[in-house]
């Protein structure tokens, strides 16, 4: 008798380190994924203008022409530099998702590169039905998603699909709380990225993005560019011609393939891109009556010259 209970018992004992070995292991396979998918997975942002894909280790050459200013959101991942012809050196690091922002004080261009990674079909097709439902109206006609922003909830479901879309591939249209929903956004998000900065003021004007104030240093004004982008619905146009950069743009080691005026930090063409067109009213914190156009990608989807 006692043998028989002794040996369900070691039966038992042992079914039940098997199954806490599966549990334990099956949780740490799951915070690993977790991880994993954190890691790569990039934030919520604006549709980039082009999308491009690279290895780790590999190195390339991207047509775009001279910039004002060129940095990369995450330089561990991906390294760029202006070369001396206009062209984009391109050098794959680390396994994961970042950008390059190419921009002057009236416009902003940008690049969605993934680095041994590749464009989530699935995550894009749950994206874009998150904003069929919180966007009453959202059509999609041939590869372009057409959508009316009206709320904060409709505005927020749209910065969260971007991520997955071209700027060429989504047209916005503002009602006026949408508008107010996006203004309040990027505010709330710069003034949180630098809380110390009292004196900034936001503006649309027309259907760009605008910053008053001072700031110390031309890095200061990319880290703004950045944060304003991540928390625009739709192609973000750019003004911050009213920001007063205390420390010049420095010409001891200007980078390659910028023209004088870049390395001044005054605005130059952006590369490719058509004149985008705005409405001629100046909205600073109030909005019109009616609707606000939200703002076009250039025709072609404003890819570079040489690109797609």
């Amino acid at each position: 008798m006692r043998r028989r209970r002794c040996r369900t018992c070691l039966a038992m004992s042992r079914s039940r380190r098997s199954e806490r070995f599966l549990f334990c292991r099956a949780v740490a396979l799951a915070l690993a994924a977790g991880l994993w998918l954190g890691a790569a997975a990039p934030a919520s942002a604006a549709p980039a203008d082009r999308r491009i894909e690279i290895e780790p280790g590999e190195t390339r050459i991207e047509r775009l022409g001279p910039v004002a200013r060129l940095h990369v959101e995450d330089p561990e991942r991906l390294h760029a530099e202006m070369l001396p012809s206009g062209e984009v050196l391109l050098e794959g690091r680390t396994v994961g998702v970042t950008h390059v922002f190419f921009h002057g004080q009236s416009w902003v261009y940008v690049w969605r590169v993934f680095v041994g990674a590749h464009p989530d079909p699935e995550a894009r097709e749950a994206a874009l039905r998150a904003v069929a439902a919180k966007c009453p109206g959202t059509r999609q006609d041939a590869s372009v998603l057409r959508v009316r922003i009206g709320d904060a909830a409709c505005q927020e479901a749209v910065v969260r699909a971007s991520r997955h879309l071209l700027a060429k591939e989504l047209e916005v249209t503002f009602d006026t709380d949408g508008i107010r929903a996006q203004l309040s956004a990027q505010e709330e998000a710069i003034r949180k990225m630098r809380p110390d900065l009292t004196d900034l003021r936001f503006v649309y004007l027309g259907g760009s993005f605008g910053i008053r104030g001072r700031v110390a240093t031309w890095e200061e004004v990319d880290a703004m560019v950045r944060t304003a982008w991540r928390a625009a619905a739709g192609k973000l146009l750019l003004d911050v011609s009213g920001l007063t950069v205390e420390a010049p743009a420095e010409k001891s080691v200007p980078k390659a393939g910028e023209t004088a005026a870049a390395q001044e930090g005054r605005t130059t063409s952006p590369p490719a891109r058509e004149e985008e067109e705005a409405p001629s009213i100046e909205i600073i914190r109030g909005f019109p009556p009616g609707t606000v156009p939200g703002p076009k990608a250039p025709s072609g989807g404003g890819a570079p010259r040489g690109g797609s």
